[in-house]
């Protein structure tokens, strides 16, 4: 299904399996050459910085840019909850629809409570959530002072929003 949602191929070549430290991942169906295409995705299916950055609205990114040591991860992380939000419609929507969903079991222990964190009591995992949350709650703080104005820019300038724009918007 991944490969079949990304546009590429792999045919009998490779299988896709269960690792033991969670996961999938691909394995090797039968017997290749050093030279040989064993699996291929076209450039189209990719997610970068540099592909997040030329789908935002400029004010969006410059707003995402400002913030530094997240340059790369800010765009593509916007564009995924953008586009997440667009469901089906979203050209990525049969990728986006194999990634996990924040809820249930796929909550990063970053946004558990804090009844929940203490079961990690002391683990390296504890402390990791901490940690991040204190990252997570400073680049809130820091960067959307600077994005939701650009947001609400760009969803005003986009067809069919306020004042004439809309539709994607910017968020």
């Amino acid at each position: 299904a991944l490969l079949a949602a990304l546009g590429g191929g792999g045919g009998e070549r490779v299988a896709v399996v269960g690792c033991s430290a969670g996961g999938r991942g691909l394995v090797a169906a039968s017997p290749i050459a050093s030279d040989e295409v064993v699996v291929s995705l076209p450039a189209a299916s990719l997610v970068s910085g540099a592909t997040a950055r030329a789908e935002l609205p400029a004010a969006v990114v410059a707003a995402l840019e400002e913030e530094g040591e997240w340059c790369d991860h800010l765009p593509v992380m916007h564009l995924l909850m953008r586009e997440r939000g667009r469901g089906a419609a979203s050209p990525l929507a049969a990728w986006l629809g194999l990634l996990p969903r924040l809820d249930g079991a796929g909550v990063p222990p970053s946004a558990w409570s804090d009844d929940e964190l203490e079961a990690l009591g002391g683990t390296d995992a504890y402390w990791t959530a901490h940690a991040s949350r204190g990252e997570l709650a400073e680049l809130r703080q820091t960067l959307m002072p600077r994005l939701a104005p650009a947001l609400s820019a760009a969803a005003a300038a986009a067809p069919g929003g306020e004042g004439g724009g809309g539709g994607e918007g910017g968020g």
